[in-house]
């Protein structure tokens, strides 16, 4: 699926829903991925100076998954500049209200 101009997969679509971290990692790195996500494992992996795996992760309580959606395409530009700019690691803060 296009979304924003980027090709975008959910695990669901890759029938990877109840695959493990390293898995889903070693996908997005063998295809050209950047990961986004919740999980605080994914952020750990993209600070491990062997690892590349880029990763943008929305750090944040529980929320509609249009709220998460927004959250990303409004820091969608800036995530990549900072990626294409050697940060292998950029976090999106969602302020719970």
């Amino acid at each position: 699926m296009k979304r924003e101009g980027y090709d975008v997969l959910h695990v669901r679509e890759l029938e990877m829903q109840e695959a493990e971290d390293p898995d889903i990692k070693e996908y997005a790195l063998e295809n050209g991925y950047v990961v986004i996500s919740k999980d605080e494992d994914f952020a750990t992996y993209a600070m491990d100076p062997e690892s590349k795996v880029n990763v943008i992760w929305v750090r944040t309580g529980n929320c509609k998954n249009i709220t998460l959606i927004s959250a990303v395409i409004r820091n969608l530009e800036a995530a990549k500049g900072l990626i294409e700019s050697g940060s292998k690691l950029v976090e999106i803060a969602i302020e719970q209200h």
